[in-house]
């Protein structure tokens, strides 16, 4: 005589809170820590580094989240042509420049000059775009 069973266990998983777009940053408004009960290993949940991301597919909501779902990418990636702009009182200008280091909004990043002249730090405003003073 056989017996046939399923061994289920718990497993605390992050699910989308509702659908969400390709291409998105997750915040803490997309999804939701629950545990349930699963026959299959959930070893590539994304944990902490969820949070930030970008996602790479289309989610349902409910659908649970993988590490091949979301990426980390930078709002400014290092080796990028950026556009710089400078402020000085009522003077605006924009510039295309290179960034050195990677960063996300809020955040400082190295830029240089096409003509590689000198090095200067300036803040992440939005995605290729950088603000000094």
């Amino acid at each position: 005589m056989r017996i046939r069973f399923q061994v289920e266990q718990m497993v605390t998983v992050l699910k989308a809170k509702r659908s969400l777009n390709q291409g998105i940053k997750i915040t803490n408004e997309d999804f939701q820590e629950e545990e349930i009960f699963t026959s299959e290993e959930i070893l590539d949940s994304p944990g902490n580094e969820l949070l930030g991301s970008t996602l790479l597919k289309n989610m349902n909501e409910g659908e649970i989240f993988r590490k091949k779902h979301v990426r980390k990418i930078q709002d400014v990636q290092r080796g990028g042509e950026i556009l710089m702009i400078y402020h000085k009182g009522s003077l605006v200008l924009k510039t295309k420049v290179k960034a050195l280091s990677s960063g996300n909004i809020g955040e400082e990043v190295q830029v240089t000059t096409h003509s590689r002249e000198n090095q200067m730090k300036a803040k992440v405003v939005d995605k290729n775009t950088v603000v000094t003073e």
